[in-house]
């Protein structure tokens, strides 16, 4: 719920507009009467949320500049630095950096469906339709519009583009995880609370790897995952034995996946290392294998049923609901910090209505937010809602 100031009083009006001035700080804005009307009568008392969700987004960041709305508990709405994409710093005060983003379209080869590789450009393309500044449950990050995390102008790599690395649509740089992960460790500018949008899973090679060039000795992997992804017979690192390589780190103490259900998955006898465990969830992660560790969390969206989310690649049946993933996302902030991570396989050949993708974007915000301690975790406001 949230309270609009009872010192807020329209002294000016001109056509369509009207100058309100706030008589505690003597702060002005001109307003478009609608707004007034809407505010007018609830000064002083609670403001309902869905009232809320009817302002247009630049009113609302006038009422934050003005101090003129407020949360329960006093504090006031605030609109917090700027998301960066990958190396870019759009807009960052003192040169500091809270996030970074980094959309890495590259496929190693899929031999069920190719077509995770676009995923990253869909994403930013369709994140330009939604808005989340305008929804009371967004509680701790609010001002965030979606299609402000983004800078289509950004390049990856050595200043070539995101799909440098494919010919004919067919990969051809098998170094590539290298370099994602050089890039990473030695870019300044990319913070440590950095999330991947993939492409294909084994990105998440290149972003463990990343956190080793930085110096990291002591690292977990958390992963939503139908598939183990562990097989030992390729000497070159894909998406189906990427974590049989990470294993091999020293510095990787622990993996924990959470929701391994795929059909050659549960016989597979091949792959063996104390470092894995297969768990239901994640509240089976004793909170002391956790203390003192750099936690990376990645979410293939497989992890989740065909009927929720059919923008995947290699989609098994019986998987789980968005809000058991969610919920699953509260539970590891709770008991740890995440520091970074990635969604990857989104397919968008494959999905229906773009449902896949909103789930992307969706999943992007809220661990995001966790990431950065910009998300509050209370149980009744913790969905994302995203307003076309």
């Amino acid at each position: 719920m949230y309270h609009i100031s009872s010192r807020l009083h329209a002294i000016k009006h001109e056509n369509d507009l009207v100058l309100l001035k706030n008589n505690q700080n003597n702060s002005k804005c001109w307003f478009r009467k609608n707004t007034w009307y809407q505010l007018r009568e609830y000064l002083g008392k609670e403001f309902p949320d869905f009232l809320l969700d009817k302002l247009d987004s630049n009113e609302i960041k006038k009422l934050m500049k003005i101090n003129g709305i407020s949360r329960e508990l006093g504090k006031p709405l605030q609109i917090f630095n700027p998301i960066t994409m990958f190396g870019d710093t759009i807009n960052i005060s003192n040169n500091s950096v809270d996030g970074s983003i980094i959309l890495v379209g590259y496929d190693s080869g899929n031999n069920i469906s190719l077509g995770s590789r676009k995923g990253p450009d869909v994403i930013r393309r369709l994140s330009d339709a939604y808005e989340t500044s305008l929804n009371s449950n967004l509680t701790g990050i609010e001002g965030w519009l979606v299609n402000d995390l983004w800078n289509s102008k950004y390049k990856l790599l050595n200043g070539t583009n995101l799909n440098s690395f494919y010919i004919d649509d067919k990969f051809t740089d098998k170094n590539f995880l290298d370099l994602l992960a050089s890039n990473i460790a030695q870019n300044k500018k990319v913070s440590d609370k950095f999330w991947m949008i993939g492409g294909d899973h084994s990105i998440t090679y290149g972003g463990i790897k990343s956190l080793i060039n930085k110096g990291n000795n002591n690292i977990t992997l958390v992963y939503f995952d139908a598939h183990v992804d562990a097989g030992n017979s390729k000497e070159f690192i894909d998406n189906s034995n990427f974590i049989a390589r990470i294993s091999e780190f020293d510095e990787v103490k622990n993996i924990f996946q959470v929701g391994r259900r795929g059909v050659l998955s549960l016989s597979n006898t091949s792959f063996s290392t104390k470092k894995i465990q297969y768990i239901n969830s994640v509240k089976e992660i004793a909170s002391s294998v956790l203390k003192n560790t750099k936690v990376y969390c990645s979410i293939d969206l497989d992890y989740l049923d065909f009927s929720i989310a059919p923008g995947v690649s290699t989609p098994v049946p019986k998987g789980n609901t968005l809000e058991k993933l969610e919920e699953e996302l509260y539970e590891l902030n709770k008991i740890t910090n995440i520091n970074c991570g990635d969604v990857t396989e989104y397919n968008p050949d494959k999905d229906v209505g773009f449902i896949t993708g909103q789930i992307v974007l969706r999943l992007l915000l809220i661990s995001l937010g966790l990431s950065l301690g910009k998300y509050e975790e209370s149980r009744e406001e913790k969905c994302v809602e995203f307003l076309g």
